[in-house]
């Protein structure tokens, strides 16, 4: 799997562009690779966290999260209990993503519908890893630093 970062013409924003990611599966065309006994869950889980088959980075950079075997469930259904355990997950995931070596920045976000090119309905989120801090949230530290904000200043001494 390779992606081609690229400069944006009209925005100037970095893209990753992955075109294999288009043979990730679509449903309802076939049974849901994250229900239990599916591909990615053959086992019964609580969460689940697993290196995307389709992914837009190399060298398990992309990470897929299942928050509960419940095909039709939603975070906010969970209740307290079932989202602690996918908040765990998540910060689990990214020190463990965070920690590798060239990683500068790990994004956490949830992936619920069409509208944000969400393949398969089943309740789920990912983690990407990245080599560069992207320039949106460079932006938002750098805005956060002018504000006095401590964190953003450590954060930006980091930045390459």
């Amino acid at each position: 799997m390779t992606s081609e970062i690229r400069e944006d013409a009209l925005t100037g924003a970095t893209v990753a562009l992955a075109a294999e990611r288009q043979g990730r599966p679509n449903l309802p065309s076939e049974e849901c690779p994250f229900c239990v006994g599916g591909l990615e869950s053959p086992l019964p889980y609580d969460v689940r966290a697993f290196v995307n088959r389709w992914p837009t980075f190399p060298e398990g950079r992309c990470e897929v999260v299942l928050y509960t075997q419940e095909h039709d469930a939603t975070l906010w259904s969970l209740g307290i209990e079932g989202a602690t355990k996918v908040v765990d997950l998540w910060a689990e995931r990214s020190a463990a993503l965070g920690g590798r070596d060239g990683i500068a920045y790990v994004l956490v976000f949830e992936n619920r519908g069409a509208a944000v090119g969400a393949t398969i309905p089943h309740p789920h989120g990912q983690i990407y890893a990245y080599d560069t801090v992207p320039p949106n949230p460079v932006a938002e530290l750098r805005r956060g630093e002018a504000h006095g904000c401590p964190c953003a200043r450590k954060t930006l001494a980091n930045v390459s």
